[in-house]
């Protein structure tokens, strides 16, 4: 990479409220100008703490990839 560089971060949630339950961490760098990335970053995250909605949970379990997420969480 030779032009400027950024980290996007993506944080996985349980609800959409301020205490949401986080999930999952995830974050990249990426060139600017290319778009290109080089390093990333993934976590599952089981704290047991935070708030979890019903919307955010059903919408989780219709998602394809439920099963392993919840296997990675549990």
């Amino acid at each position: 990479m030779s032009g400027p560089r950024a980290i996007m971060v993506d944080l996985e949630t349980l609800a959409s409220a301020s205490n949401a339950a986080i999930t999952q961490v995830a974050a990249v760098e990426f060139d600017l100008n290319t778009g290109t990335w080089n390093t990333s970053f993934n976590a599952y995250v089981s704290s047991g703490f935070g708030a979890c909605s019903r919307a955010a949970a059903l919408w989780w379990m219709s998602q394809p990839s439920a099963a392993d997420f919840a296997s990675r969480v549990a």
